[in-house]
């Protein structure tokens, strides 16, 4: 051909309209020959003088040259992201060239192959794989060159649980995941409600989830491994609709029996049907119910710890602590000017209470009164019990 290739061979044919006695061949590159059609093979690329000398049988002589062109061949290179990189997952080939090429031919040693100057390829299976370039410039000179390509397994993905849970128990996930081609670094768990956690090594890959609302939720698994191969897995996982504890309390005074008010919701689920308090007065001897709507008689005023805890059909769970407050009742005590008075003389009464807003007198005769010092006369001879009752600005009497 005209121009060669560096490399290929050039063949080159004599002719003339005499018989010619002798054929002398000058190369142009140090090389010489004497056959009529020859064939060569130029070391170097250049442009190279080519001379036939030709002799007729009289002995006469003419010669003829040509310029010769040998090509170089095209310089190639390409680069592989990531080597070693992972089954599965794209590799990126680019391929560079100084020269002007139009054929680009990939040879990925697994059977596939493409004409892309940048493609990329998918393993479907971890070993050492031989790829091969050729390209072809505006000459039509080829060359090659080829790089050996690493190809990861893929980590297994796995986990179990501890579901089917109620909501707002706690679930726990236990990681199953292996990596053949080494340590498994990072575990990305997404629990399927908007919530996920990142353990990297050596943290312990188990974790645990509170879901607030029941349902099922498909959780993934995610796991990279030393090589940045990842895979992932999913499960779903069952929520039981809980129930969500609440209650709240009236007449929470000294010596009177507080009534407690259950306001738990079944939250969706099943509907609630057992109830057990605790009333944080072990001293009262009657700390525990299994009532719904209790009354319980502290034995103090003060501050107290109340549980409630629920239970739907489903067996499902909540409960709440809330502090509820005992009031101290008012102190209150009363004097006479006199513990004793003849028939329709007035005797006084003097009430005493530094908490009081009311007052309520009761003389044991049917008559009362609402002042706090009243005076009262007896109609009739006899004794009577008299019974002042005071109430507080908190309402306690």
């Amino acid at each position: 051909p005209e121009p060669t290739c560096l490399g290929e061979t050039t063949s080159f044919f004599g002719t003339s309209g005499n018989v010619i006695q002798q054929w002398y061949w000058d190369l142009g590159d140090g090389n010489f020959a004497t056959e009529q059609n020859i064939t060569h093979t130029y070391a170097t690329p250049g442009t190279f003088t080519v001379t036939l000398f030709a002799t007729d049988g009289n002995g006469c002589r003419d010669t003829v040259s040509h310029d010769v062109t040998v090509a170089d061949l095209p310089d190639v290179s390409f680069t592989v992201d990531p080597n070693p990189g992972c089954m599965g997952s794209p590799t990126q080939f680019n391929a560079s060239s100084t020269s002007t090429i139009n054929t680009w031919l990939w040879d990925f040693g697994d059977g596939g192959s493409s004409i892309q100057q940048n493609p990329s390829h998918v393993y479907t299976a971890a070993g050492t794989y031989i790829v091969s370039l050729w390209v072809g410039d505006t000459n039509n000179c080829f060359n090659h060159t080829q790089q050996s390509v690493t190809v990861n397994p893929m980590p297994i993905a796995d986990f179990t649980h501890t579901g089917p849970v109620c909501s707002g128990d706690t679930i726990f996930f236990y990681n199953q995941s292996v990596s053949p081609n080494g340590q498994i670094e990072r575990w990305i768990w997404d629990f399927g409600d908007g919530n996920t956690t990142t353990v990297v090594a050596p943290d312990d890959p188990d974790v645990f989830h509170i879901y607030a609302t029941g349902g099922t939720f498909d959780v993934t698994l995610t796991v990279v491994d030393i090589d940045s191969c990842s895979n992932f897995t999913t499960k779903p996982v069952s929520v039981t609709p809980g129930p969500i504890a609440d209650f709240n309390y009236e007449d929470n005074c000294e010596w009177l029996p507080v009534q407690f008010w259950d306001i738990s919701t079944p939250n969706s689920g099943s509907p609630i049907v057992s109830w057990y308090w605790e009333f944080g007065d072990p001293a009262s001897g009657a700390n525990t119910s299994a009532l719904q709507n209790p009354t319980h008689l502290f034995t103090a005023p003060g501050t107290f710890d109340v549980l409630l805890r629920v239970e739907n059909v489903d067996g499902c769970t909540s409960e709440i602590i809330l502090p509820v407050e005992v009031l101290m009742a008012p102190q209150v005590s009363f004097s006479t000017d006199s513990d004793s008075t003849c028939v329709d003389n007035e005797i006084a009464f003097f009430g005493n209470s530094t908490s009081a807003v009311s007052w309520s007198w009761d003389f044991g005769d049917g008559n009362g009164s609402v002042l706090q010092d009243p005076v009262h006369v007896y109609a009739a001879t006899g004794t009577y019990i008299v019974t002042l009752t005071v109430i507080d600005g908190n309402g306690c009497e």
